[in-house]
């Protein structure tokens, strides 16, 4: 009984170390980000041009390593860097804040970079949110899209 005590002490311990070192990777990357420059001008000389998506519409992260994904209380952010300045903290944190419902589609839009992905396999999603999450990160440069 002594050991089962112990060991359940134990575990709960190192769970909060794993949860406050998760959120200290979370500060410095964000940090990362927000210091990084942009992309390279010549990518985004003009606004991408996108017809209104629609669930056959392919996705992808502009660049790799352009966003985040950060919980927070009951909330999921997407930090990026797409819009910095190339003058040093010139504009501050970039971030979108969704409800956590979004966070497995966030997730899967940044690890596929450099996969395509339709906007209708985003998971946890119904086609209306699908469409409205990629019609914002389209507008904020995060993702490009193409057609099928």
């Amino acid at each position: 009984a002594v050991v089962s005590t112990q060991s359940t002490g134990l575990v709960s311990s190192l769970g909060e170390s794993v949860q406050a070192a998760d959120s200290a990777v979370d500060d410095i990357a964000s940090s990362l980000l927000r210091d990084s420059l942009p992309p390279h001008p010549s990518r985004f000389t003009q606004p991408p041009t996108l017809d209104p998506p629609t669930p056959d519409t392919l996705v992808r992260l502009t660049t790799p390593y352009c966003a985040r994904v950060v919980k927070g209380d009951g909330i999921v952010s997407l930090r990026f860097s797409t819009s910095n300045s190339r003058v040093y903290r010139e504009i501050g944190e970039q971030q979108l804040d969704y409800d956590e419902s979004f966070e497995e589609a966030l997730s899967l839009l940044i690890n596929s970079y450099p996969k395509w992905t339709p906007v209708q396999s985003l998971p946890n999603m119904d086609p209306e949110d699908g469409l409205g999450l990629v019609e914002e990160l389209t507008e904020a440069q995060i993702l490009e899209s193409k057609e099928k």
